[in-house]
């Protein structure tokens, strides 16, 4: 993956201070707060209840960017998200 790619026009799509936890998640596999982590896994209803209110404000656009713009094998599900971090992680 392009890392570059995520640093650019893909993660504009979500609120700025987002951005660093995404990134780090899609490079090194670092654990994801509570609503991202939610987001990841497409378990919106979780991930809205989790979610600051800058967060709810663009939960359409989060949704957007889960589903279209992060690799497939990253998001998903819970074993997606499980595999993903491990595989980055070294474990």
């Amino acid at each position: 993956m392009d890392f570059r790619l995520v640093k650019s026009a893909m993660i504009k799509k979500i609120p700025s201070h987002m951005h660093g936890g995404v990134e780090l998640y899609l490079r090194y596999g670092l654990e994801p707060g509570s609503f991202q982590r939610a987001m990841l896994e497409c378990d919106f209803n979780t991930a809205f209840s989790r979610a600051d209110l800058i967060n709810r404000k663009a939960f359409y656009v989060w949704t957007d960017f889960v589903l279209n713009d992060m690799p497939a094998d990253s998001v998903g599900s819970k074993e997606k998200v499980n595999k993903w971090i491990s595989e980055r992680r070294g474990a």
